[in-house]
């Protein structure tokens, strides 16, 4: 974009008072059905919000919060992306409508308020225009310019928004750490849009028509949802529950049946790497294509840059991110005996490993002094224990 191109009359787009948001009224249109933001919620994508956190602004059982200092930024800025949208696509500004909040011809629950809609003057169809701001820290969140590389709440925002009036396509136009522009076209889904249709569907009859809130065994949460809402005190006994044994014991049946799965992948693998022993492409007779290269370049050691180039412990010390909490799981000898016997090839592949790990950690202790007289004590009696069963 050349800055020369920006002339004043551009800028008159830009709002002379301070942006407001949604109207009330168009708030309490958006609590008679489900909006494009809050699907992403329902489909479990979502990092900021749930199924309940829904169900409760729908039922008023929670206070209406007002936007915190990011949102204020972005309602700010929006006009500004808008405004370089344009630029970079050789659109005139007025060519980019605010939109109304709009609801679907057939499914009134399905409602959504667009950014802008774009009609070019100069043919080409009339498509959505979203409008995000980002920080520089979440930049990993968004993949290369041109591509649908974008967050999945997003997507599910903007195929959902597409639906309400039949668009073929949305483009977002994202301004990430204050100086990094970049569009995203999208072009429509509508198997995305069957599943996010058949989703709100059961919602709005299962929970908004009903009144019964619903529970986190029927709706997905996002992982980032989640960790946001976790508080950071670990010292706290939870008191389970039927609910959460059950979690708990199927989660563990998937992880064995992935370990399975995982076994017979690589079985198949192994056949068709012993196929490039001599190099080469595999093209399968439909048209499949198998390739076993090495990458052109490793992975830069920063750590063992840094130490060359003279970083001692502190400077390291100050560069390091944020911790994530580490979500484990660790089965009880009952729940790992029950599920033994329900798996009995993935006990068979573990034991033998785990019994090598104790039996070297026991010589290894042995080696340090440790008489036969002397009474086995914390890890090296455990270590003692595996090897008995």
């Amino acid at each position: 974009m050349d800055l020369n191109d920006i002339n004043a009359e551009s800028w008159m787009v830009l709002p002379r008072v301070a942006p407001q948001g949604l109207s009330e009224e168009q708030r309490a249109l958006r609590r008679t059905g489900i909006t494009a933001t809050e699907i992403s919620a329902l489909n479990g994508t979502n990092p900021y919000t749930c199924a309940g956190d829904v169900f409760d602004e729908k039922f008023g059982l929670k206070p209406h919060t007002p936007p915190n200092s990011f949102m204020v930024a972005g309602l700010y800025l929006e006009p500004i992306v808008a405004l370089r949208y344009a630029h970079e696509m050789q659109l005139d500004p007025e060519e980019l409508h605010l939109s109304k909040t709009l609801v679907h011809p057939d499914y009134p629950w399905v409602i959504a308020s667009p950014d802008r809609v774009v009609t070019p003057a100069q043919g080409g169809e009339e498509h959505l225009l979203e409008c995000k701001t980002a920080s520089a820290y979440a930049v990993d969140s968004w993949g290369d310019a041109g591509t649908e590389a974008v967050p999945k709440h997003y997507y599910d925002q903007v195929q959902w928004q597409m639906l309400v009036r039949g668009w073929k396509r949305a483009d977002i136009a994202v301004l990430i750490g204050g100086n990094d522009f970049r569009i995203y076209p999208i072009a429509e889904n509508p198997e995305h849009q069957e599943r996010l249709l058949a989703v709100g569907c059961r919602f709005y009859e299962q929970h908004m028509q009903t009144g019964i809130r619903p529970t986190a065994e029927e709706w997905p949460m996002s992982d980032e949802y989640l960790l946001r809402r976790r508080q950071k005190s670990a010292a706290k006994e939870i008191a389970t529950s039927e609910t959460l044994d059950r979690a708990f014991l199927e989660a563990e049946r998937v992880k064995r049946q992935i370990k399975l799965l995982e076994a017979e992948q690589a079985q198949h693998e192994s056949i068709l790497k012993d196929a490039f022993a001599e190099g080469g492409v595999l093209t399968t007779s439909q048209g499949d294509r198998v390739t076993w290269d090495a990458p052109k370049e490793g992975n830069v050691a920063w750590k063992d840059v840094a130490m060359e180039l003279g970083a001692d412990d502190a400077i390291q010390q100050r560069h390091r991110g944020t911790p994530s909490p580490k979500f484990v799981m660790k089965a009880s000898r009952q729940t790992a005996a029950l599920l033994d016997a329900e798996f009995p090839a993935t006990a068979k592949t573990a034991a033998p490993n785990a019994r090598k790990r104790a039996q070297a950690a026991l010589a290894a202790a042995v080696a340090s002094d440790v008489s036969a007289d002397t009474p086995l004590q914390g890890s090296v009696a455990d270590v003692a224990s595996v090897i008995g069963r």
